[in-house]
């Protein structure tokens, strides 16, 4: 999500998360949120603890509702996080 928001690409649907975190997990040897249910739930709880806006969208009588998603923090304390972990747990 850090990265589509240091990108200008938010809000952003589960789907497009899913395709982006997968290669960003094989970087860091962690397993990737595999299916849309595991990345809706992923979603869920984040934005119930804060840590996500949670749009919700409606396409009309022919489409469907859906959500959309970006960070309610600055990705730079994503990113930085991140990096402290990483480093803690080599």
């Amino acid at each position: 999500m850090a990265n589509l928001q240091t990108g200008g690409e938010v809000p952003a649907r589960s789907t497009e998360l899913q395709r982006t975190s997968e290669p960003v997990a094989e970087s860091h040897a962690a397993s990737s949120l595999s299916t849309l249910k595991r990345i809706h739930d992923h979603l869920f709880d984040r934005h119930m603890l804060g840590f996500l806006r949670r749009h919700e969208q409606n396409k009309g009588l022919s489409g469907r509702q859906c959500d959309e998603y970006e960070l309610d923090l600055d990705p730079a304390i994503v990113f930085e996080t991140w990096t402290e972990i990483a480093e803690h747990t080599q």
